[in-house]
């Protein structure tokens, strides 16, 4: 996450040191919303320090993040980059679970959707 005063901590791989001191905004998760919104305060003023913490990896350079060609590698069932929920069975589905899959990794869903909008049919 290239920001001049936006610091990114995550449980994989540690981005942030103690030298930072004090920060001014701490955003937890660092889905699309937080990556938006810390790059806009970022923008806004930079004097502030803003940390994004985030329980998966880091995306920059991630060739599964930047080549739309490998994106079924986060629909499996081993992916490291989504996280997979379930539904209730559902009548409508003939009893069937609903399975969701959600971005694990900086940048949230916006990072394991094939670089296209999505979303559900109604």
């Amino acid at each position: 996450l290239e920001l001049l005063n936006t610091y990114v901590w995550n449980f994989a791989m540690s981005t942030y040191n103690d030298s930072v001191g004090e920060v001014d905004i701490i955003f937890a998760g660092g889905g699309t919303a937080a990556c938006v919104a810390a790059g806009r305060l970022a923008k806004a003023n930079p004097d502030l320090k803003i940390l994004l913490v985030e329980g998966g990896r880091n995306n920059f350079n991630d060739p599964t993040v930047t080549n739309p060609a490998v994106y079924l590698s986060h629909l499996a069932p081993d992916s490291k980059t989504a996280l997979f929920y379930k539904a209730k069975p559902s009548k409508h589905l003939n009893g069937r679970e609903a399975v969701v899959p959600m971005g694990g990794i900086l940048g949230g869903g916006s990072s394991i959707n094939f670089m296209m909008y999505t979303r559900a049919q109604g």
